[in-house]
């Protein structure tokens, strides 16, 4: 008879993928025998590069035991309302993308459709006005989502903060669980010969280790997924061209001002970061190697930071793409072994919870798994893909043509289910969205109004509607906005007042 879960389960690999495995998985199975092991060896250093989220961080954090103060105090985490992007446009705009809707709906059409209406005659309308999210984010000021009655209510928010610091909280609530942590190096892998499945694997200490289950979190080397199981990549840099980053960490200039939001600025030849955490702000640029040197990025990227840097440079290499299978036979992958879109929009680490997710939904008992797997496969598939537009949708739509790199992005041909996707919105300003995906279509509205795309015709719904009634609905909620976004604390006086009390 076959268990209903596996006996064991081996991670390869620690850092934020390896431990939100442990945490996430010792949460799910809590009520079983499985035995949880964690192998990661103090010879091999993490990424780290990767301080900031997307508001599903919060779902996962609660999920395993992560109370938001809790994470905090121990990530040095700052809020995140949105992120700002500069000269993304022509080199010379500012937009910002919040983690919220837009305005509300009225006389039973979207808002959008409304205010779309509202510009034929008013055509200076600015849609940041109608973001709750993002007047509070452009004053500095930061306030939690009161309950539905109140002014402060629609809108979501996220972090800045410490990834190794993170790693660490979820390496403590892994091991309170019982999770088994190992300090050794993966050696060899070897496979089943009538299955092809993982059997065993071989550590540098000479130890032999079995499981019913891998989870393969061993960063861009992807031991298993990849060096064992020859699963394939699937590269996306003809759209996602940047395959390098450098990032750099130094003091903030004004430790008092702490900005709610990230800052992404258009550079020359790809783009660079600014995160604010509470005692250190990361700073990095992602570019294309093929249109300049990392010698020259690495001094571009010296001279915008505020104050000197903390420590030596950290270079990153990847190629934009996804594996072609994140889940093969008995292994999964998580974080950089299954894939890597880059961080334009922070979803490395959602990608992680989501595979998860993912995971705990097709679980697999102690028997063949493909079916399950197939299934899993095609669903992260999809996310990951819908990901990839959202960030190639920056670069496509952008009218810079001041070097050759953006030349290259902005001519360059898109996948259909993009192109498709932006016609559509052309045509009529309607979003084609589904059923899950981590950008929901304000987001997407953003991007469009953010980089002067606008539809050429209004929905026929709304034609017949009241022009002076949107217009007056329109000046009242901007009002209501910027009153209510006035009540919201300053961001590092919100900060210090939480930590304070606690």
């Amino acid at each position: 008879m076959n268990r209903p879960y596996p006996e064991r389960i081996v991670i390869v690999g620690g850092g934020t993928a390896g431990w939100s495995a442990a945490a996430c998985l010792s949460q799910f199975l809590k009520n079983t025998d499985t035995q949880i092991i964690l192998v990661e060896s103090s010879k091999i250093a993490t990424v780290g590069v990767g301080e900031a989220s997307i508001p599903n961080l919060r779902n996962f954090n609660a999920y395993v035991g992560l109370d938001d103060l809790s994470f905090i105090q121990k990530t040095k985490a700052t809020f995140k309302l949105g992120i700002q992007f500069k000269h993304w446009k022509d080199g010379k705009d500012s937009f910002f993308h919040p983690f919220g809707a837009y305005g509300a709906d009225m006389m039973d059409a979207s808002f959008y459709d409304c205010f779309l209406k509202a510009r034929q005659t008013k055509p200076d309308l600015d849609l940041q006005d109608y973001s709750l999210s993002t007047q509070i984010a452009l004053q500095d000021r930061f306030a939690q989502p009161a309950p539905a009655q109140s002014a402060i209510s629609d809108f979501g928010y996220a972090y800045h903060f410490n990834a190794t610091l993170y790693a660490e909280s979820l390496k403590l609530l892994a091991l309170e669980r019982g999770v088994e942590s190992m300090d050794d190096l993966v050696v060899d892998v070897h496979l089943k010969s009538e299955s092809g499945e993982i059997k065993n694997l071989k550590l540098e200490s000479g130890r032999t280790l079995q499981a019913d289950f891998f989870i393969d979190c061993s960063g861009f080397r992807a031991l298993l997924i990849e060096g064992a199981l020859k699963t394939g990549y699937e590269s996306w840099k003809h759209w996602l061209p940047c395959d390098r980053a450098v990032a750099m960490k130094c003091h903030p200039k004004n430790r008092k001002s702490l900005k709610p939001y990230t800052v992404a600025t258009a550079q020359s030849h790809g783009w660079s970061w600014r995160i604010p955490l509470q005692d250190l702000v990361g700073n990095g640029y992602v570019y294309c190697s093929e249109f300049t040197t990392d010698h020259l990025a690495e001094e571009i990227l010296s001279a915008q930071m505020e104050s000197s840097p903390l420590s030596a440079p950290n270079h990153q290499k990847f190629t934009a793409g996804m594996r072609k299978q994140f889940w093969s036979k008995n292994c999964v992958s998580l974080g950089l072994a299954s894939g890597f879109i880059e961080p334009l929009e922070s979803t490395s680490i959602n990608l992680v919870h989501r595979a998860l997710s993912i995971l705990m939904e097709y679980f697999p008992g102690n028997n063949n798994c493909l079916t399950l797997s197939q299934e899993a496969n095609l669903q992260f598939q999809k996310e990951q893909i819908r990901i990839r537009d959202f960030i190639i949708l920056h670069y496509k739509l952008s009218s810079r043509r001041d070097s050759e790199f953006w030349n290259y992005v902005t001519a360059m041909d898109i996948p259909e289910s993009l192109s498709r996707k932006i016609d559509i919105f052309k045509a009529s300003g309607k979003l084609l969205s589904h059923d899950f995906e981590s950008f929901e279509p304000a987001s997407w509205i953003t991007l469009f109004e953010g980089l002067g795309v606008r539809p050429h015709a209004l929905n026929r719904r709304i034609e017949d509607l009241e022009q002076n009634s949107i217009i007056n609905n329109l000046e009242r909620m901007k009002i209501g906005l910027l009153r209510s976004a006035a009540t919201a604390s300053p961001h590092g006086e919100f900060l210090n007042n939480i930590l304070r009390k606690h």
